[in-house]
């Protein structure tokens, strides 16, 4: 469906119809092809539509889900007997696949605390990259501010001889600036710096963020 609409879109093959485009990508998104999501908000700025667009960009920015993505750690390499008694013993590696479980609920019940217990000393022990893990669960909670602290240091992770900045970390740090969740509010220009570091390190959900502030903001 998403193949139909952009060629309408782009008016490759069939005679471009902006309707007929915007048809296809809807139906692609009650698929769960969140991504359409974009080309709809593209769709609308081109057909003058810009309130709507700003919902379908928000839409495709906000998409996607922190527990299905592909830096999730393995949790199938290790028992979790085994797993638990290696993070309880100290080990870094350990703890920090055990508080991802427990805050995404695999393989265990969900259980926030724990997670949060588990990923603060990972991340004690320079597992950098768990602290986007507790900024999802501050997120959570709705502590804001909090998960600002969180997903600044998992995007610019220091003196890590492992980790690499965490790009979904940046993107979490410019939607809280676009939404004014924090207590500074709402800062387009913060916002907009995030997304573009996220941008630069490749990361394709950037350019969806970009065109959501652009509209945002009238350009």
């Amino acid at each position: 469906m998403s193949t139909v609409g952009w060629l309408y879109y782009t008016g490759d093959v069939v005679r471009q119809n902006y309707s007929s485009a915007a048809e296809y990508y809807l139906k692609a998104a009650e698929n769960g092809r969140d991504r359409a999501y974009y080309w709809l908000g593209e769709i609308s700025c081109k057909q003058g539509k810009y309130d709507q667009a700003l919902i379908y960009f928000k839409k495709a920015a906000r998409a996607v889900d922190p527990k299905n993505q592909a830096d999730k750690p393995d949790t199938s390499a290790v028992p979790f007997n085994q797993l638990k008694k290696a993070a309880d013993a100290g080990d870094p590696n350990a703890m920090y696949v055990l508080g991802w479980m427990y805050y995404a609920g695999e393989g265990v019940r969900k259980n926030s605390a724990v997670a949060e217990e588990y990923l603060l000393k990972a991340a004690e022990k320079d597992k950098n990259k768990a602290y986007r893990w507790l900024g999802e669960i501050s997120c959570e909670q709705r502590k804001y501010d909090q998960a600002l602290i969180y997903f600044k240091k998992a995007a610019h992770p220091v003196d890590s001889k492992e980790d690499k900045p965490d790009t979904i970390a940046m993107i979490r740090i410019g939607n809280l600036y676009f939404e004014g969740n924090c207590a500074e509010g709402k800062n387009f220009a913060k916002a907009r710096e995030w997304f573009i570091f996220a941008l630069r390190k490749c990361d394709a959900s950037a350019k969806e963020c970009l065109a959501m502030l652009d509209v945002a903001e009238g350009k």
